[in-house]
């Protein structure tokens, strides 16, 4: 009993990563309406799966608040970098492309860790949806999954700053402002990075399209 209390916090946390991820795989579809989406059956069936076990995790712990302590801080890392690429990678692993689990599963855990590796071939054939996905998912690993969560955890009456310390060794909380102003810096500057790259990668004379997704991968 003791133990699961313990880890409810956790889940409760991964449940709204999960919500976020969920909205995260609708934008292929909603920015592809009218163009190449031969998958968007994929992504709503993985945005539904993803939102259901997220509501789920997410109300876990009823209405109750929980202040995290640091070893379940690192056990929401560690979770977090496992649960959100299983379920990044459903819409591939649902698509046409016929891929098996763990090549879905390495596609994804390369896009959210930007390590670039990929078992796909013949990228430039790739449908747009698919494209963008994996854009989405490497934007995703530069810093926005700890950014959502750094922007959450006040919310949750939970120290982000002792999430940040689990991602880098180096974080003190002297070197840092407080965790609200610290999550607004982060979203607002990665926001600004992102956009910044679009419009130039646009005014350069690529399409939007390979405008959106070059910046996403930056």
């Amino acid at each position: 009993m003791m133990a699961l209390f313990n880890i409810l916090p956790v889940i409760q946390i991964l449940g709204f990563l999960l919500i976020l991820l969920s909205f995260l795989m609708t934008l292929p579809v909603n920015l592809l309406m009218f163009g190449d989406t031969p998958d968007w059956l994929a992504f709503v069936k993985s945005a539904s799966i993803c939102f259901g076990v997220g509501l789920v995790c997410f109300f876990s712990a009823g209405r109750k608040r929980y202040a995290l302590k640091q070893r379940q801080m690192f056990i929401l890392t560690v979770s977090a970098w496992v649960f959100i690429p299983l379920f990044s990678s459903l819409p591939l692993l649902l698509s046409d492309l016929k891929l098996s689990v763990t090549d879905a599963f390495f596609e994804s855990i390369s896009g959210v860790t930007t390590t670039g590796s990929t078992v796909m071939s013949g990228l430039d054939n790739l449908p747009g949806d698919i494209l963008l996905w994996r854009s989405i998912m490497q934007w995703m690993g530069g810093i926005g999954i700890i950014g959502m969560a750094v922007a959450i955890l006040p919310f949750l009456r939970i120290g982000g700053m002792r999430l940040f310390a689990t991602e880098s060794s180096e974080w003190t909380e002297k070197a840092v402002p407080r965790t609200n102003r610290l999550a607004r810096g982060l979203v607002f500057s990665y926001l600004a990075l992102t956009l910044g790259c679009i419009l130039t990668y646009w005014a350069l004379g690529m399409d939007l399209f390979n405008a959106v997704n070059h910046a996403l991968t930056t």
